[in-house]
């Protein structure tokens, strides 16, 4: 009993391993906390950001299912580019799946509606 008591013992108490992974950990959260401010300038980097091959692809994206960008100026130019950030890319794929999962709802609650159930037959 006294070998189970010394073994949890050296288990809770922290190692330089656990510690190591608590700072990578912290680290993560610093780095998603950045990439949640990183703006996306031209077609082609909210094509690398999506995974899109084709640089057409995030205009017809905007124009059917409602893609989040627009045309933007940079600071100290007059030319427009196209322009994103993560926090609008991650709303409108939120809002995507919302959209899916209420279709999927949408679509399985008739077919349950549709079995018959006879009044004298107890329900399973």
């Amino acid at each position: 009993m006294a070998q189970a008591l010394l073994n949890l013992l050296e288990v809770s108490t922290p190692t330089q391993a656990s510690i190591g992974l608590s700072m990578e950990h912290i680290q993560l959260i610093a780095v998603r906390t950045q990439e949640a401010d990183r703006e996306y300038w031209g077609l082609e980097e909210i094509c690398r950001r999506m995974r899109w091959k084709n640089r057409r692809t995030p205009v017809r994206h905007a124009l059917k299912f409602g893609f989040p960008l627009y045309l933007r100026t940079k600071t100290g130019q007059s030319r427009q580019f196209y322009y994103s950030n993560e926090k609008l890319i991650t709303a409108w794929e939120w809002l995507r799946c919302e959209r899916e999962i209420e279709r999927l709802l949408n679509r399985v609650v008739p077919e349950q509606q549709q079995i018959f159930h006879p009044p004298s037959l107890p329900l399973p």
